[in-house]
C-alpha cells in the first residue's frame, strides 16, 4: 500500500513524540502505524495530556488517512547514524 505524504508526515511526528515519551531514540522504535504509535503516546501520556484528546485525534486521523491509519510503513524510517539492535 503506497503512503502519501500527510501519511509520512503524520508517521514521523508520532515517532518523534513517542520517543520523546520514553526518553529513548527514534531509531529504537519499531515499525508501527499511525494508529498503534497514536494508541502508544496516549498509554505514555495520558488521555488529557498534553496530546490532546483521544477519541478526537483517532477521528481526525482516520478522516485523513482512512485506513492508512493502521497500515505500517512500507519502509522501517532510518537515519544515517542508525546503529542495528542486538538483544
Amino acid at each position: 500500500m503506497e503512503t502519501n505524504p500527510i501519511h509520512r508526515q503524520i508517521i514521523a511526528t508520532l515517532r518523534m513524540r513517542v520517543a520523546q515519551a520514553l526518553r529513548a531514540d527514534e531509531d529504537k522504535l519499531p515499525c508501527m502505524s499511525a494508529g498503534e504509535l497514536l494508541n502508544i503516546l496516549f498509554l505514555l501520556v495520558g488521555q488529557w495530556g498534553s496530546v490532546g484528546d483521544y477519541g478526537a485525534s483517532v477521528k481526525t486521523l482516520f478522516l485523513l488517512l482512512g485506513d492508512l491509519l493502521w497500515a505500517k510503513p512500507e519502509t522501517q524510517p532510518q537515519t544515517e547514524n542508525a546503529k542495528p539492535v542486538v538483544n
